[in-house]
C-alpha cells in the first residue's frame, strides 16, 4: 500500500508540474504594444469665467484639463508639463516648426495627472520673464494681458528619462484677463 501511494503521490506531482509548464500553442496578438503614431491629445478651455480678472501672482492654482489624453495603446504613466507663452504666434506654431522667433517658457513642475493645478506663481513667474524680455525689462505689474497654454505629455523610463518619440503635444488655450506682478522671494533665516 506504501508503494502505491507513492507512485500516486509522484503522478500527482507531475501531472501538476506538467500543468504549470504548459503553454499557450499561439500568439492572439493582445499583447500591449506602444503606440507613437498620430498621438493626439485635447485641452479643455479654461474653467475661469471671461471678463473676470486673474490676478497670477496673489491665486494659489490654476486649473487645466485634459480631455483626451494620447493613446500610446496601453495605460501608461504619462507626465505632462505646461507650456506659456504670451506671443499669440504660439497658438499658430506647431512644435515640430520650432520657431525660434516665438517665445515660450516650460513651466519645471510637472504633472502625472490629466487634471492638473497649476503653480499660479510659476506661471505668472513665467510670464514676466517672457514680457520683460519682449519690453526691454519693463515691468507688467497691473497690466491686463493674455496668456497661450499647451501641455506637452510624454512617457519616462525608470529614472525619469524621456523615452524617445512620445512626446504629444496639446492644443493651445488663451488665458484671458490676467495680471501679474513681481513678487520678491522671502530671504532665508541663516
Amino acid at each position: 500500500m506504501k508503494k502505491y501511494m507513492k507512485y500516486l503521490c509522484g503522478f500527482c506531482l507531475l501531472s501538476v508540474l506538467c500543468a504549470f509548464t504548459a503553454s499557450c500553442s499561439k500568439d492572439i496578438d493582445s499583447n500591449p504594444t506602444l503606440n507613437t503614431e498620430d498621438l493626439s491629445m485635447t485641452l479643455l478651455q479654461s474653467a475661469y469665467p471671461s471678463g473676470v480678472l486673474l490676478d497670477l501672482s496673489t491665486s494659489e492654482t490654476v486649473n487645466l484639463k485634459i480631455k483626451e489624453q494620447p493613446n500610446y495603446g496601453y495605460p501608461a504613466v504619462t507626465i505632462y508639463a505646461v507650456q506659456v507663452s504670451i506671443d499669440p504666434a504660439f497658438a499658430n506654431v506647431q512644435p515640430s516648426d520650432a520657431d525660434p522667433s516665438v517665445k515660450y517658457m516650460t513651466l519645471t513642475t510637472t504633472y502625472n495627472k490629466a487634471d492638473m493645478m497649476v503653480d499660479a506663481m510659476e506661471m505668472n513667474n513665467a510670464i514676466i520673464k517672457m514680457y520683460q524680455s519682449a519690453n526691454n525689462g519693463e515691468d507688467p505689474t497691473g497690466k491686463v494681458l493674455d496668456a497661450y497654454v499647451r501641455v506637452r505629455a510624454q512617457l519616462t523610463a525608470q529614472g525619469g528619462k524621456a523615452i524617445d518619440g512620445t512626446e504629444c503635444f496639446s492644443n493651445v488655450i488663451k488665458l484671458s484677463n490676467l495680471t501679474v506682478a513681481y513678487v520678491a522671494a522671502i530671504p532665508k533665516a541663516l
